[in-house]
């Protein structure tokens, strides 16, 4: 029976031996936080604490020189001090042995406590009637660090079942834990044993009494560690009460690194019980996520394992270092194994872990079908980590249309109103999105509105666009005069269908108000096929009509018609007469209608008359009178004039004066908007007033473009300057030759009389006849100033855009001329009589140009004469502004002088200040030597 129990207890000792680490084989739990290494035994360096074997140095472990011992046997136990480099630690330091089996008088250790001075302790432990796995444990205290090492003796003796006891005492009881459908004494049951740092171990020990039942009598169980006595692991609670014959507790790993032997004591029936579980730590870097509080490596974290097509699945996962703490700002890769590389499915491509070591990602699905493996990457400390997950993807159907009530009508849109809706009222339009369990779609989708009339600005639709992501959407429908219906489109697309819905609303117009004329644009026509572009030869005419209550009336007919030309549509627009583009038009949003009226080849006033017509109600407009005309000047229509004709520009520079053309075309209505006249000067500089650099001298000069048939450039003083301060200023334009209607028809026939132009020239000298030096407009390019229609004829041929088969050309210049003066700046100002004695006198001032004999000029226009004297007094005029002309000099000015009563005498002045401000003088003496009877 003895040499039974025996050999029981040597198995058990050497299962637990192994799994403890004791007696040479496998580490113990390092004592130095974080899993640092240990070392050697000064202050500076780490110290290790176990016992040396042939498989190295064991940490944490006593050696002994027997693992069984019956009653009364002995065996020596060692513990050493090493440094990091295995050299012995001799530091001071003491040591306590103690176990259950001592604790309970059932061994003894001599001595029991004993002080380090080699770096090698040792004690006799003996048996005493100890028969259970006792645990020796040895601690110690160095550098401020608390040690520990252990070991498991078996030892024999008259026993119970439950594992021993410390003396003569027995008990039925056991203390261990249920494996494979039997009960195993002194052992604790763990729900995993290999750990990291942060780790929780769920630990379960139980009673169980000689019937296998459990034992429900108090009992205190305790829990202790190498690695708990050392702060290096905490379990909670620490210590536990029986009552139902099972005890818990949670062991969490902070820092232990290396086995960890738990051990839980108890005592029932004076008899010491004890069970053990070895548990590893760890320090690798962990990926995953924490489940229940504990890490699970490897695993992606979702916020829902199941989706639809439009769902979506926060993927969140844990990096964290060996020592656990979280590692911050690091990069972690996210992909699936399916749905994502097929557009089947949207993920989060890269994420960074935040504060926590967390990276989080969206996974969206998007017509995905089942399964999908997410998988979240990263590399750390030279590591490949991964972990996944997998998600289901339920196949999706949606269907698109409205409910009315509780029956849903797929493909239709829902309408607050039914029945016919009027111009300027509106609706409410609802869609709905359901899948095929009919619940109401979640996902994300964008639903477009659109319709035919809203396409032609005669529906509104607002919102037209809508963002969805509860499964409905509603906008606004406002009729704008579209009629007699609309069929309006809602349409989106989900998880990669198009689907469409559709409604078809009854619409109708407001009663008629009025039609009004709003703008013909241009008034003036040039006449078909006289040249220019054709746009010259059209204007749009618009109209409006309103409703009855004055807003816009779309959708409404207008019949259009010509008072003169062609009143309706003919196969024959190409004549005489004006027609139109379009003699019926349908108004827009704005209720506005237009139509291009057509010039023909006949020059005549025209009008567009426009009428719409509603349920038997007629309204009826007129447009203003437009003109079909040549559109080009005609020489007897072409006037040049000049804003001052006399400026101070012969000794000064940038002196002004504004030229302006007027041109009218044969019928004397204004030229065309943007006909260009040509300027040429023979003195000065001309140009446009709006800016533009004037061109200078002889050449082609400035030029401007009509405006209402009116243009102008500007004059400028500054060389050349003719010598007798005489500038000619020449303009010209492409037109016409003036001619006789004997028979009114408009245009030029054979044998009526006209007014034939060579080509014109800028008479410098005045004497009507060019001469060399003078610049002409050479029409026909040829160098040679001539006849342009036909430089070989006698100039017999009309030149003119209204004219039979038997003219010269089209067009030619027509021109106009005229002189402006550089007036000067002094003068001699000569007063006669130069001596005034006597009675009084009649006085002439005359003024002459003292710039050049070849003048002979007159002041500047503006320039002021006065006349003061210092005896008697002016009778006459007194001042005088000299008036704008071209004519020679001198200026000549009449008073009187009135003599005073007394004798004596004085002098008489002359002031001439031209409009620069420059002054030129004359006098004259006064005197009085008789005294009036």
């Amino acid at each position: 029976m003895k040499l039974l129990l025996r050999a029981s207890l040597l198995a058990l000792s050497l299962t637990t031996i192994t799994a403890c680490g004791g007696g040479g084989g496998s580490d113990g739990p390092s004592l130095t936080p974080n899993g640092q290494t240990p070392g050697s035994g000064n202050t500076n360096t780490s110290v290790r604490f176990g016992i040396s074997n042939s498989s190295g140095f064991q940490d944490g472990v006593i050696g002994s020189d027997l693992t069984e011992l019956a009653q009364n046997d002995s065996t020596t136990l060692r513990v050493a001090f090493v440094d990091e480099n295995g050299a012995p630690v001799t530091t001071p330091a003491q040591i306590e042995f103690t176990s259950t089996c001592v604790s309970d008088g059932a061994s003894s250790i001599t001595p029991a406590t004993t002080t380090n001075a080699t770096g090698l302790v040792s004690v006799t432990y003996t048996a005493e009637g100890c028969n259970i796995s006792d645990t020796v444990v040895a601690t110690t205290t160095i550098n401020n660090t608390k040690l520990i090492a252990s070991v498991s003796l078996a030892t024999s003796s008259d026993i119970g079942t439950g594992g021993g006891n410390g003396g003569g005492d027995t008990t039925d009881i056991r203390f261990g834990t249920f494996a494979n459908n039997s009960f195993v004494d002194g052992a604790i049951k763990a729900n995993f044993t290999s750990l990291q740092p942060g780790d929780k171990v769920n630990l379960e020990v139980s009673f169980i009494n000689g019937d296998g039942l459990p034992y429900t009598d108090p009992a205190s169980v305790t829990f202790t560690s190498t690695c708990i006595s050392a702060n290096l692991a905490t379990i909670t609670p620490a210590s536990v009460t029986n009552s139902n014959g099972l005890i818990q507790a949670q062991y969490t790993s902070v820092s232990c690194n290396g086995e960890d032997n738990v051990i839980a004591t108890t005592s029932v029936d004076n008899v010491a019980l004890n069970a053990n579980v070895v548990l590893t730590t760890t320090f690798n870097n962990r990926f995953g996520t924490i489940v229940g509080g504990i890490f699970k490596d490897g695993l992606i974290k979702t916020s829902t394992s199941t989706l639809k097509t439009g769902q979506t699945a926060i993927l969140t996962v844990k990096l964290q270092d060996g020592q656990a703490n979280p590692v911050v700002g690091h990069d972690v890769r996210f992909s699936s194994s399916n749905c994502v590389g097929s557009d089947l499915a949207s993920i989060t491509a890269t994420a960074a872990t935040n504060a926590s070591g967390i990276a989080t990602a969206n996974y969206t699905a998007n017509g995905c079908d089942g399964e999908d493996i997410v998988i979240a990457e990263t590399r750390y400390e030279g590591q490949d980590l991964s972990a996944t997950s997998t998600l289901t993807i339920d196949p999706l159907q949606v269907r698109f249309g409205s409910f009315n009530q509780l029956t849903f009508n797929e493909g239709t849109i829902a309408s607050s109103v039914n029945g016919t809706i009027e111009a300027g009222q509106s609706t409410q339009l609802t869609v709905d999105l359901i899948d095929q369990n009919n619940d109401r779609y979640t996902g994300a989708s964008d639903i477009f509105f659109t319709s035919n009339c809203q396409a032609t600005g005669l529906a509104e639709i607002d919102p037209s666009v809508i963002a969805s992501s509860d499964g409905k959407a509603t906008v606004i429908y406002t009729a704008r005069g579209c009629e007699p219906n609309d069929i309006v489109t809602a349409q989106t697309s989900v998880a990669g269908s198009t689907l469409t819905a559709t409604i078809d609303i009854a619409t109708e117009q407001l009663p008629i108000g009025g039609i009004q004329f709003i703008s013909a644009t241009p008034r003036v026509l040039r006449l078909n096929g006289t040249g220019g572009p054709s746009s010259d030869s059209q204007s749009i005419v618009k109209f409006k009509v309103t409703a009855a209550d004055g807003s816009p009336l779309p959708s409404q007919i207008v019949n259009l018609s010509l008072n003169t030309g062609d009143p309706i549509a003919s196969d024959s627009n190409n004549g005489k007469d004006a027609f139109l583009s379009s003699y019926q038009e349908t108004t827009d949003a704005n209720g506005e209608i237009s139509t291009t009226v057509n010039a023909g080849t006949r020059a005549t006033p025209i009008r567009v008359t426009a009428t719409a017509l509603q349920n038997g109600v007629e309204k009826t407009a007129q447009s203003s009178s437009l003109a079909i005309t040549t559109g080009i000047p005609d020489q007897d229509s072409f006037s040049i004039s000049a804003s001052v004709l006399n400026i101070e520009g012969n000794s000064r520079n940038g002196e002004t004066t504004t030229i302006t053309v007027h041109a009218a075309d044969r019928f004397n209505n204004p030229v065309l908007d943007g006909t260009a006249i040509v300027f040429n000067t023979e003195g000065g500089a001309i140009g446009q007033v709006d800016g533009s650099d004037p061109t200078t001298g002889e050449g082609t000069g400035g030029e401007c473009f009509t405006v209402g048939g009116v243009c102008s450039v500007t004059l400028r003083s500054q060389n050349p300057k003719p010598v007798d301060g005489k500038v000619s200023v020449f303009a010209y334009a492409i037109g016409e030759e003036n001619f006789t209607d004997s028979n009114g028809n408009g245009r030029y026939d054979s044998g009526e009389a006209f007014d034939n132009i060579l080509e014109p020239f800028r008479d410098d000298n005045e004497d009507i006849t060019h001469n060399a030096g003078e610049f002409f407009a050479d029409f026909n390019d040829d160098g040679v100033r001539n006849d342009s229609s036909d430089p070989n004829s006698t100039g017999s041929l009309y030149d003119g855009l209204l004219c039979d088969a038997n003219c010269g050309n089209n067009t030619l210049y027509v021109s106009n001329q005229m002189k402006i003066i550089f007036g000067a700046s002094s003068f001699n100002v000569d007063v006669t009589p130069a001596n005034l004695d006597g009675g009084d006198a009649a006085i002439m001032i005359t003024i002459t140009d003292a710039e050049g004999v070849a003048r002979n000029k007159r002041p500047p226009a503006g320039t002021t004469v006065s006349i003061t004297t210092t005896f008697g007094s002016i009778s006459g005029a007194n001042s005088w502004e000299v008036a704008d002309s071209i004519a020679d000099g001198p200026a000549v000015y009449v008073t009187a002088l009135k003599q005073s009563n007394a004798p004596g005498g004085g002098t008489l002045e002359v002031i001439v200040t031209t409009p620069s401000g420059v002054q030129s003088f004359g006098q004259a003496a006064v005197s009085q030597t008789v005294t009036p009877p």
